[in-house]
């Protein structure tokens, strides 16, 4: 072998060793990063089930809370008779248990606390301050987040009932429709003589980040024996699909039009 040969041999030996080094740095990172990667999801994991969790806690002792209270006080509640002439009642402080919201065609069952803030609807479903409290009469409008509490409202149809218990009554309610709203209207929740029930929810559902407008539900409270009091007897209605079956009723969802409409 002469000696340019072995030169050539040389350098050929070393520029494999380079590269068989670099691939062995590569796998050392790549097996660092796969690591990295593998505590942050368990961490996101461990912190989505630590919110669930939490949540799930209040729910459970409010509603344990909220059970007593029925116990207790069916009739009367400090003072305070449903359907009674006296005083309002004195706005409650926030975070404060007022009752329950079900919604067996949709799937929404919660406890309702005062307020609206980051804690309380991360929590359970919030009332809006301002608005007729739950058991009165009036609009009683109540806020939750899209993607728990009120996630179901996606699939909510007109003459769904919807329950309301507090310590003192329980109003049952039927839904008459729902509206798509920009976030600054609120004539939703000027109050009314009669009573009705407004939820509100970020729309779309399935939006990433902050949800650009408001899927809001109106539902009226009905009589002791069921009946639906309203002149127009609950109408406006229409059929089309959803999530429920082909064909089922589903409510009018009416776009309100935006100023780049007009």
């Amino acid at each position: 072998m002469t000696r340019s040969a072995a030169g050539r041999g040389t350098r050929w030996a070393r520029r494999l060793s380079g590269r068989r080094a670099l691939a062995r740095r590569a796998n050392r990172c790549r097996s660092w990063l796969e690591r990295g990667l593998l505590l942050a999801g368990l961490g996101c994991l461990g912190l989505y089930a630590l919110a669930w969790a939490d949540a799930r806690w209040v729910q459970t002792i409010e509603g344990r809370r909220l059970a007593a209270a029925v116990e207790a006080a069916r009739d009367q509640v400090a003072g305070w008779v449903p359907g009674g002439g006296g005083a309002p009642r004195p706005a409650p402080v926030a975070g404060a248990l007022l009752g329950r919201i079900d919604i067996a065609g949709a799937g929404v069952s919660s406890v309702i606390l005062e307020g609206t803030d980051d804690d309380v609807l991360r929590h359970a479903v919030g009332h809006i301050p301002g608005t007729a409290l739950p058991g009165d009469a009036g609009n009683v409008a109540l806020a939750g987040h899209r993607d728990t509490f009120f996630a179901g409202l996606r699939d909510v149809a007109p003459g769904d009932l919807v329950t309301l218990t507090t310590p003192a009554a329980t109003d049952v309610y039927r839904v008459a429709e729902a509206t798509v709203v920009d976030p600054e209207e609120i004539t939703l929740l000027a109050p009314t003589e009669e009573a009705v029930l407004t939820l509100i929810t970020c729309y779309p559902f399935h939006w990433v980040g902050p949800a650009p407008r408001r899927f809001v539900v109106r539902a009226h409270r009905l009589d002791d024996d069921g009946a639906d009091r309203r002149e127009d007897g609950g109408s406006g209605l229409f059929l089309v699909g959803n999530r429920r079956g082909k064909g089922a009723v589903r409510p009018a969802v009416a776009e309100r039009p935006t100023p780049q409409d007009l």
